[in-house]
């Protein structure tokens, strides 16, 4: 993420620099409530987000698996 060059999210830059100090291996699961607020932060939806942060995961390869993450632990609104 730190070598992204997708204006849109770049504010995500700094949260991806200090989590990978804090996580040296390189990978973090975050929780939906996190993606949430840092959605917030961001200033878009949970599921840009999602879908933004699913691209970088190790075992996520297709476009429409990274639209399943991003829909199926969208928190639900009451």
């Amino acid at each position: 993420m730190i070598n992204d060059r997708n204006d849109k999210f770049r504010p995500m830059v700094q949260w991806a620099r200090n989590k990978l100090n804090k996580h040296p291996e390189g990978v973090v699961e975050v929780p939906p409530s996190s993606v949430e607020e840092l959605a917030d932060f961001v200033g878009y939806t949970y599921r840009e987000l999602a879908k933004y942060l699913a691209r970088f995961t190790p075992d996520i390869t297709l476009t429409n698996d990274a639209e399943k993450v991003a829909t199926s632990n969208q928190p639900k609104v009451m």
